[in-house]
């Protein structure tokens, strides 16, 4: 037999052999990335339920709706720090640029602390003995929360990251 004729044929019957079985997707590289992505989502999740119990408030009950104010304004700020915790927990983030954002993130959450501490204090401080003294230290409280807003979203801060971002798109738990 020719060895030539033979050894195409070995080869071809290895060839034919290999269309059988599907090769293995290549693994995603962005995989470190999305694992680390996820457990800040689900950190923030798990926060969710929380932050949507709105607090009882009535006017006519001043004293009742500040103490509910104050406990909603208690809630908030230990939902900001679980999600600072959450952060710190997961780690590094693996991507270039990750630590950055991670820190900018983390800054917004201190930000945001401090917001909430102080308008619990002034809130908690207020003397109230009416429905417009109780109005009145209900805008002071936003006066204090005004850097609230200036905190931002933490977790627009990491998607400021390119990969960070590609990475909230394909975790589970981020949509």
């Amino acid at each position: 037999m020719n060895p030539r004729l033979l050894a195409g044929a070995v080869l071809a019957v290895l060839a034919l052999g290999g269309c059988g079985t599907a090769a293995a997707p290549p693994p995603d590289p962005d995989a470190p990335a999305v694992a680390w992505v996820d457990q800040i989502c689900q950190s923030a999740k798990s926060e969710s339920p929380k932050l949507a119990q709105a607090p009882t408030v009535d006017p006519a009950n001043p004293q009742q709706a500040r103490a509910s104010l104050v406990g909603y304004l208690d809630t908030v700020s230990g939902a900001v720090q679980s999600l600072a915790e959450g952060i710190k927990k997961a780690g590094p983030a693996p991507v270039e640029g990750g630590q950055e954002a991670v820190d900018k993130a983390l800054g917004a959450l201190t930000s945001a602390q401090q917001s909430l501490a102080k308008a619990k204090t002034t809130l908690s401080g207020a003397s109230i003995t009416d429905t417009a003294s109780y109005e009145k230290a209900v805008a002071a409280m936003r006066d204090s929360m005004a850097q609230l807003g200036d905190a931002g979203d933490p977790t627009a801060q990491l998607r400021k990251n390119k990969a960070l971002d590609s990475a909230f798109a394909k975790a589970q738990h981020c949509s």
